[in-house]
This record gives C-alpha cells, sequence and structure tokens, in this order.
C-alpha cells in the first residue's frame, strides 16, 4: 500500500480540500464585507485593490484555464498512444 502512493494522495487530497474550502470562506467574507454589491471576482478585486487587480484576476483565470487545457492534451495523448501500441 506504501508503495502505491494512497497514503500520500490521500493525504494532499485533504490538504486541497481544506484550501478550497478556506478559499470560498474568504470569497464570501470578502464578499460580505464589500461597501458595495458585488457578482464576480473581478468586481470584486476592483472595489479592493483598484484597476490593475482586474488585469491580474484576468491573467491568473487565463494561466489556469490554459493549464487545464494542457493537461487535457497531455492525457488525451497518452491515452491514444497506448491505444495504439
Amino acid at each position: 500500500m506504501e508503495h502505491s502512493g494512497i497514503p500520500l494522495g490521500l493525504v494532499l487530497l485533504t490538504g486541497f480540500a481544506f484550501c478550497a474550502y478556506y478559499a470560498a470562506v474568504l470569497y464570501f467574507e470578502t464578499k460580505l464585507l464589500s461597501p458595495v454589491r458585488v457578482n464576480s471576482l473581478y468586481e470584486m478585486s476592483f472595489v479592493v485593490l483598484g484597476k490593475s487587480s482586474i488585469y491580474l484576476v484576468a491573467g491568473i483565470v487565463f494561466l489556469s484555464s490554459f493549464g487545464v487545457v494542457m493537461i487535457y492534451f497531455i492525457v488525451f495523448r497518452d491515452i491514444c498512444a497506448s491505444i495504439v501500441t
């Protein structure tokens, strides 16, 4: 069981779940404490940090989306290579 990586995977999964929960709590607390009603991360960043933060949020979203697409294509390539051989 130790060689399969299951314990490390469970620890990492628990850690990422905690980080996601904490990020959601911070998001909702910031939304409640905002002086105006905000509907998106872009609006929230504009209210809290100013105009340049909109570009920062857009860049982070772009890089995350690009990374997800790259992972998808890498997995697709590996699956196709295993089917062909």
